[in-house]
């Protein structure tokens, strides 16, 4: 997925909101009260000063808007950053060990919070602005989180002590090097969870038609193309939820 995917959408939008916003200054429309709640929380009061009609408000939702996508289309990069970091100190090879899993859940999270937010500001300014809205709010959220449903999880279990780590925590947990475990017993735990872990992946793969992973390199390369299909499903989904929103998708 390439900067072109994220570029169409955003020239799409600025082209409506922009157009919506200008027209509906230009024709005395005023910003509601509760659009203007939705604009304080983006800008400071000092310069919310500058908001006074509608004529501007399509800069903030833009500005908003661009962070989102720019997030999808970094996102699918997060399972390559250790092939950076693997040539420095031992050290910052297991600091990513360890930050890598609740980073990439985290941005997921963020781009589901972000996103639900940037709807209910659109549907408020374009009402404002005199367009049919048809606010996909609880709709995108309720996709989004059916759709990254194990991925939100993982990142509900690395947050609180409580939940019984998963397999994919665990591995990540004890390629650190400070644990107190000796390290003939952590190999050994290693060893067992990667022998369960293969034959799932080697399975799933042989259903979906494709060469199933026979060495670490191939499963470095499923793991590489989940985090672009999942920047792609982020980017339909959302994709989605702001066309419908505007009345140019049902």
């Amino acid at each position: 997925m390439t900067s072109e995917s994220t570029a169409k959408l955003a020239q799409l939008m600025t082209d409506v909101i922009q157009t919506a916003c200008e027209r509906a200054s230009a024709s005395g429309l005023m910003p509601s009260d509760e659009t203007k709640k939705f604009l304080l929380k983006r800008v400071s009061p000092n310069n919310a000063l500058n908001f006074d009609s509608l004529e501007r408000y399509w800069v903030v939702l833009l500005d908003e808007l661009s962070q989102i996508l720019d997030r999808i289309l970094a996102y699918q990069y997060v399972v390559k950053y250790r092939k950076i970091l693997n040539s420095g100190p031992q050290e910052l090879s297991m600091a990513w060990q360890i930050h890598s899993q609740s980073l990439r859940s985290g941005e997921l999270y963020i781009v589901q919070d972000r996103t639900c937010e940037f709807l209910k500001f659109l549907s408020h300014v374009g009402r404002d602005c005199g367009i049919t809205i048809a606010d996909q709010t609880k709709t995108f959220e309720k996709a989004f989180k059916k759709t990254f449903e194990r991925r939100l999880r993982e990142r509900h279990r690395v947050v609180h002590a409580h939940e019984r780590p998963s397999r994919e925590s665990r591995i990540i947990s004890l390629s650190g090097q400070t644990s107190p475990l000796p390290r003939d017993v952590i190999d050994g735990i290693l060893q067992e969870t990667f022998e369960k872990t293969i034959p799932v992946l080697q399975r799933v793969s042989s259903q979906l038609g494709k060469e199933p992973p026979m060495s670490v390199e191939a499963v470095e390369k499923i793991h590489e193309e989940g985090a672009v299909n999942e920047a792609r499903l982020m980017l339909d989904l959302v994709a989605k939820a702001l066309l419908t929103t505007i009345g140019l998708m049902k």
